[in-house]
């Protein structure tokens, strides 16, 4: 969900817009000692079959774990906290895609599982 056209968009253009994230899918759970290397899992994004993307985690940053690393030191800085139960999100691997009503979305993480959606 964006505001702004494919393509490039600015670090600013991508917080101001909640960083393309009206909404997100989660699949099911799995245990955290069964799962592969959070840095390393390879993903694909699937629209109606036809693949779209893929990549792994560690587009993610070079890794989900410097995502994370930087929520810590940004709430930490205000005096800031999670709490048990919230959902953070380490941010895009791929690129994003527009959606149209009747499209089905997979994304696929080897290793964890597939998280779909098909939009209204």
């Amino acid at each position: 969900d964006s505001r702004y056209l494919p393509g490039d968009r600015t670090v600013v253009e991508l917080v101001a817009d909640n960083c393309s994230a009206a909404a997100y899918v989660i699949g099911g759970k799995v245990r955290f000692d069964a799962a592969p290397r959070l840095d390393a899992i390879g993903t694909q994004i699937i629209r109606d079959g036809s693949v779209l993307a893929g990549g792994t985690t560690a587009d993610v940053l070079g890794s989900p774990f410097a995502a994370l690393q930087l929520l810590v030191e940004h709430l930490e800085a205000r005096d800031l906290h999670t709490k048990a139960g919230d959902i953070i999100l380490s941010g895009a691997i791929t690129d994003a895609f527009p959606a149209s009503p009747g499209d089905r979305f997979d994304a696929r993480l080897r290793g964890v599982g597939t998280a779909s959606v098909v939009f209204a």
